[in-house]
């Protein structure tokens, strides 16, 4: 098996919504579940669409959520560092990394989960170990393994 790096071309939030939609997972939270269909749904009626519009057209808590978490952004903004020849790297640049490194440890919790429920399946029996299951299991960590590689992590 080689890894080959494949390159899409996608917004950070057609990223998120398609790995989502390919983990089957869903937004634990309903204030964040509702506000992340809202705002897929205005992207993609307009994908150019400002953040302005968006609050400017849900009910006033969520527009609290979103001024909340765009004023928690923006505290942590540099402000005219290279005067002082300090040249910080912008977020755009970083962003995409940043995705792709939160979904795949995302993978890796979930993989952990479903390892240990065929351990606690295979206390349940107390019977001889299924081999089925086993090969699972090392299915599973075959596969941590290579998130980790493409995570640069050592398991």
């Amino acid at each position: 098996m080689l890894l080959e790096p494949v390159v899409h071309q996608a917004k950070v939030f057609e990223k998120i919504y398609l790995d989502l939609q390919e983990d089957e997972m869903e937004f634990s939270n309903d204030n964040f579940r509702e506000l992340y269909y809202t705002i897929i749904d205005a992207l993609n009626q307009n994908s150019e669409t400002g953040l302005e519009n968006v609050v400017n057209k849900v009910n006033l808590d969520m527009a609290g959520d979103i001024t909340n978490i765009l004023m928690n952004d923006e505290r942590y903004e540099l402000h005219d560092w290279e005067r002082k020849n300090i040249f910080p790297k912008a977020k755009d640049r970083s962003i995409a990394q940043l995705v792709n490194e939160t979904i795949l440890s995302l993978r890796c919790f979930l993989i952990d989960q479903k390892v240990s429920e065929f351990k606690q399946e295979t206390i349940d029996k107390k019977t001889e170990i299924n081999k089925n299951i086993l090969e699972e299991v090392k299915d599973y960590s075959s596969l941590k393994m290579l998130l980790s590689r493409k995570l640069n992590r050592v398991l």
